[in-house]
């Protein structure tokens, strides 16, 4: 979800120069997107710049752990897909989790309830990180600019730090426990009394005097540092790939580097599906891409042309949803 950096309310900045547009959660995260344009860098470097910055300034909305994937429209070759979707390491198994009747729901919807919520939270919920390595190795394929400069936003901002704003307050309250219980969450996001940065002064709860407290992440910005100067291999089957196993490893979980050499995004012409007169294209990475295209076949073989929908009197769903 694109978050207000103020209100916390659902809503997207968007600034333009005669180069490009970008749309973002934030100001830092536009402004890196800006920069690429004015150091010569296309779309991809100036969306790339503008995600990295995200991740490290709104920490719960954006992970550079995670999964995804992107769709990119190049201007001579057609669509591609960069899949960097969720994988399991090797060592996971099916008797890892032992389901519970005693759990009402699973914090994660979809997720069953398992003992310790484990499955959810702790070493053994981590699936592989792909998320940093994937927009990376999308971006060294098709952006304009060297990875060391789309880098350097985020190095900044991690760096420099971020405001700790109401949205980043209300948000580190909503998971006080994970943090808590988290060493290294717990030294950079809270204080000693274990509440969020910038949650004892007045401005964090709604406009007043005084300035929001600054959160900043030395340890994330000295890794993007290596990243810049080594490349992105760093994260595949350099030193940091041995360091984050071994953090891993120390922490209980099972990832091994057998996982993160593996890791590496697919880049593939997405999938295509003719709909009407339109060319849909969506990610085989799992995302409900793929579903889309088949609702889309369903409906097109059962109505076959706009003016058969128009005229079912049974059909509830607008014309205008569909044309």
């Amino acid at each position: 979800m694109l978050s207000h950096q103020k209100t916390g309310v659902a809503v997207a900045q968007r600034q333009s120069t005669k180069e490009g547009t970008v749309v973002a959660p934030t100001e830092k995260a536009i402004d890196a997107g800006l920069r690429m344009y004015d150091l010569g860098g296309n779309a991809l470097d100036a969306a790339i710049a503008s995600a990295l910055v995200s991740g490290v300034i709104e920490p719960t909305e954006t992970t550079l752990a995670g999964s995804g994937f992107m769709l990119i429209q190049t201007p001579d070759d057609g669509a591609y897909e960069v899949d960097f979707g969720p994988k399991a390491p090797y060592r996971a198994a099916e008797d890892m989790f032992k389901i519970t009747d005693a759990a009402r729901s699973s914090q994660v919807l979809g997720i069953s309830p398992v003992e310790g919520n484990a499955n959810v939270d702790g070493p053994l919920a981590n699936g592989v990180p792909r998320t940093l390595v994937g927009l990376l190795k999308g971006q060294e394929k098709f952006g304009a600019l060297p990875v060391e400069t789309v880098l350097e936003p985020e190095i900044e901002a991690a760096k420099n730090g971020f405001h700790a704003d109401p949205w980043f307050i209300v948000s580190a309250l909503s998971d006080i426990d994970r943090l808590r219980a988290d060493k290294t969450a717990r030294e950079i996001f809270l204080t000693e009394d274990g509440l969020p940065r910038g949650a004892r002064t007045s401005i964090g709860y709604g406009p007043s005097f005084g300035e929001y407290e600054v959160v900043t992440q030395s340890a994330l910005a000295s890794t993007l540092q290596t990243l810049a100067d080594h490349g992105v291999d760093e994260l595949i089957s350099g030193d940091l790939s041995s360091a984050i196993v071994e953090t891993s490893q120390q922490l209980g979980g099972i990832l091994t580097k057998k996982d993160l050499r593996e890791a590496p995004p697919e880049i593939r012409r997405p999938l295509t599906y003719k709909y009407r007169d339109h060319e849909v294209l969506v990610s085989s990475a799992p995302g409900g891409g793929i579903t889309v295209l088949e609702i889309l076949n369903v409906w097109q073989q059962l109505y076959t042309d706009k003016a058969s929908v128009s005229q079912d009197p049974n059909l509830a769903v607008p014309l205008a949803l569909v044309s």
